[in-house]
């Protein structure tokens, strides 16, 4: 696993085209994406979305891939903010041979990330990002004016 934050400069489309691609180590084979309305049926929207888009990943792959997005949407909705859209949330999900990945933007200053707030597993919340800490090959953080995308990277194995 290995973690990045970056600043990045702003856009002036809409949410799905500010959405960064992953930063996959070749290039990427299939790129799709979708934006949904923040609100409590989000995430199972975005599990819709991408199982409805998605054919090509294995089992093995596609589980941990809707786990992560499930959070990372889950956290936009959470944590986004903004007067200017009504709390949007852009996907964007990128495949290519050595990997794949998924990017999640919403309105939002953004945060810094120093892990789970408290060592009390009996504290509410706060695993989201740990789960995708340990289970991704990569992921980020990336920030701009008014946005906020996190983003995940899995890489497949190799036959």
């Amino acid at each position: 696993m290995s973690f990045q934050m970056t600043a990045s400069s702003t856009h002036d489309s809409g949410p799905l085209e500010q959405v960064p691609m992953p930063s996959l180590s070749s290039a990427p084979a299939r790129v799709f994406g979708f934006n949904l309305r923040a609100g409590p049926l989000a995430a199972a929207e975005a599990r819709h979305a991408f199982q409805a888009a998605e054919d090509t990943l294995s089992e093995d792959e596609r589980q941990p891939m809707l786990l992560m997005l499930t959070e990372l949407v889950t956290n936009a909705v959470r944590h986004g903010e903004g007067a200017e859209r009504p709390r949007g949330v852009a996907v964007k999900v990128v495949e290519c041979d050595a990997a794949v990945g998924a990017a999640v933007t919403n309105p939002g200053a953004g945060f810094e990330w120093n892990g789970r707030m408290s060592d009390d597993p009996l504290e509410p919340g706060g695993y989201g990002l740990l789960l995708v800490d340990r289970m991704a090959s990569r992921w980020g953080i990336d920030r701009s004016p008014g946005s906020t995308t996190v983003w995940f990277e899995l890489d497949r194995a190799t036959a």
